[in-house]
């Protein structure tokens, strides 16, 4: 599997587009959930091969839906493609992302696989992560500064960000 992508919002349903994937697949299972990484182990669908698009219908607007997609063919199954994440009914924003490659810094980081910078790189495979306690920030120097102050985590792990952005003109 190499990208997948999602449409603008529409009501109560989401469009997805993948590029296809080399070795001949026969068919594309689609996996959705409700929190990140947490995309049932039933695909919703299955589409034949040669169709590298998917409507999912029935949504509820403005939750949050967690997507991936693998390739299947005689030789057996694809590594999943990134995760995506849509909302339907919710409008994406517009203008420039301000926070891109600009300068982060943080209260403290997880290890040294998750810096500051990794939530302003445009990449959803890296993130930024904290240390297991409370309160923690991240700050990003877009010629004046704006913080996110965690001080209440969910979980006893530390916060994460993957992608921190900011959109203006």
């Amino acid at each position: 599997m190499r990208s997948l992508s999602r449409s603008a919002a529409k009501s109560s349903r989401r469009i997805l587009h993948w590029t296809a994937s080399s070795g001949g697949p026969t068919s594309y299972s689609i996996y959705r959930g409700t929190q990140s990484d947490g995309e049932a182990t039933t695909p919703v669908a299955t589409v034949s091969g040669t169709t590298t698009t998917y409507t999912d219908t029935g949504l509820m607007n403005a939750s949050s839906y967690y997507y991936m997609v693998a390739a299947i063919n005689a030789t057996g199954v694809s590594p999943d493609s990134n995760e995506v994440i849509a909302a339907p009914g919710v409008s994406l924003p517009s203008g420039t992302n301000l926070a891109l490659n600009q300068p982060a810094y943080a209260s403290s980081i997880q290890g040294a696989g998750y810096p500051a910078t990794a939530a302003t790189d445009d990449s959803f495979n890296t993130r930024w992560s904290s240390a297991a306690s409370d309160p923690q920030w991240l700050l990003v120097d877009l010629g004046r500064y704006l913080r996110m102050y965690g001080t209440v985590r969910g979980t006893g792990y530390g916060y994460s960000l993957w992608e921190f952005q900011v959109f203006g003109t």
